[in-house]
């Protein structure tokens, strides 16, 4: 039924809001890559395509990748992803304008060049393509006053799921996506294996 949740699926690693959208674990990178994206993508196989991102070229000192971003590029809320927004997410949360170290291990800098338009230096020189604007710590958020979780650029949001009764000491998360049947994610200590036999339909384990 349409607002309805599809069966579960079972996580066996903690997720934490604090992290998102940088997964500290497998768990993590299932759920969060369902609301946040990064810039580019690699296809199954292993070519950039793009993501929040229209458009790129390399610059001429061989490290600095000028990208634009897809006009129809937007933040849960509607609100447009800009390319301030994209320095914000990378940068620390106490306003020096530093890059933060998950960022900084990948970018060397990153400078708005215009409302949709960033140049970014990537650590590693990469002429073919710039591959590190698709790791998961460089996905784009921004946060939100009234949730622990950041606000995505997938039109899907996550909130704590108050519907059901998870097992003693799990928790339940329930992705909504628009114009699709929400997603709810059970977060299981012990043995998750025991959430198969109510009602998961997916089991995320590391085997």
């Amino acid at each position: 039924e349409p607002g309805e949740p599809i069966a579960s699926v079972a996580l066996s690693d903690r997720v934490d809001a604090s992290n998102a959208p940088r997964p500290s674990n497998d768990s993590e990178r299932l759920l969060f890559r369902q609301v946040y994206e990064t810039l580019v993508r690699s296809d199954c196989m292993g070519r950039v395509v793009p993501g929040l991102a229209a458009s790129w070229r390399l610059d001429g000192d061989g490290r600095t990748w000028i990208v634009t971003l897809r006009d129809t590029a937007r933040f849960s809320d509607g609100a447009p992803v800009t390319a301030m927004d994209v320095q914000g997410s990378w940068s620390d949360a106490g306003g020096t304008g530093e890059l933060r170290p998950s960022a900084s291990r990948l970018v060397e800098s990153i400078v708005p060049i215009g409302e949709r338009v960033v140049a970014i230096k990537l650590r590693s020189p990469r002429t073919d393509a710039p591959m590190p604007l698709a790791h998961a710590d460089l996905a784009i958020s921004k946060a939100v006053a009234d949730s622990p979780w950041p606000a995505g650029t997938r039109s899907t949001r996550i909130t704590p799921d108050r519907s059901g009764a998870p097992s003693s000491g799990s928790s339940a998360l329930v992705v909504s996506r628009e114009n699709q049947p929400p997603i709810r994610f059970v977060v299981a200590p012990g043995d998750p294996r025991d959430l198969l036999g109510r009602g998961a339909g997916l089991l995320l384990t590391r085997d």
